[in-house]
């Protein structure tokens, strides 16, 4: 396997990550909510260190847990943020390689979609040597343009 088809691959590996990083963001923002239905009143102000007075350890347990939502909820944007950049990244390269119809399908099948190569030449009706050589184009093609962008 070339480099370039790793990092192909990776394209697949994002959009699964980015699909349980939104999950996980979803259920965390539901957690969030429900906590702040419990204290409607409380975590306004909570919000706002500038004004925090801390009394009880009840009010110090409720900031900790606002803080620590927050955090949570900060750091998944951020991940999901990275995986839709790498994602844009391949898509570019792609976009920019100059590849024909066939040979786009192809990348689409086999890198995004996770499709084996059998799979491709029954569905295009061809035999697998020549799919292999839509492949072995496609990635001398990617594989030049991405050289390019390195340099």
């Amino acid at each position: 396997m070339t480099e370039t088809e790793r990092y192909l691959y990776s394209y697949n590996y994002a959009i699964k990550e980015k699909t349980r990083l939104i999950k996980a963001l979803e259920a965390l923002r539901v957690q969030y909510t429900n906590y702040e239905a419990q204290y409607p009143c409380g975590l306004t102000a909570l919000r706002n260190r500038a004004t925090r007075e801390v009394k009880r350890p009840t009010e110090q347990a409720a900031i900790y847990l606002v803080d620590h939502l927050s955090a949570d909820i900060q750091k998944l944007n951020d991940s999901i943020r990275n995986e839709t950049l790498k994602l844009s990244a391949i898509e570019n390269l792609v976009d920019s390689a100059g590849l024909n119809g066939r040979e786009r399908e192809y990348v689409r099948l086999k890198y995004y979609e996770g499709k084996s190569r059998e799979y491709i030449a029954m569905q295009w009706c061809k035999s697998v040597e020549t799919v292999s050589l839509t492949r072995r184009s496609a990635l001398e093609k990617i594989e030049r343009k991405r050289l390019i962008i390195v340099k």
